[in-house]
């Protein structure tokens, strides 16, 4: 089982590829969302699926080793203040991923 992890995961970008991953077999998602109970409630019926909070990733991510981490959250309009928030989300991530074992860091 390849763990991959997604982040913005309830966006339109990030939720095509997780259906597909899903789809294919051979992946465990961790779908990183502010709002993870949505994503549960969306993937109920879905195996090999963990949705949770970024927070919440630093209590998993230590102990497993990732093919690679998908990053498809950043603000998509031009309001200064989502774009500053946006990149404070990203530095946590970089944060937390960096000592683990990850093989690649996708930044959609």
């Amino acid at each position: 089982m390849k763990n991959i992890i997604i982040t913005g995961s309830s966006g339109l970008v990030a939720t095509e590829l997780i259906c597909h991953l899903l789809n294919n077999g051979g992946y465990k998602i961790y779908a990183v969302s502010t709002n993870p109970d949505k994503l549960k409630n969306r993937y109920k019926a879905k195996k090999n699926i963990m949705c949770l909070t970024l927070n919440e990733l630093k209590n998993v991510a230590n102990d497993k080793p990732f093919l690679a981490l998908v990053n498809c959250a950043f603000a998509r309009n031009k309001s200064g203040r989502d774009i500053a928030s946006s990149l404070e989300f990203l530095r946590e991530l970089i944060y937390i991923v960096k000592g683990i074992n990850l093989r690649a860091f996708i930044n959609i």
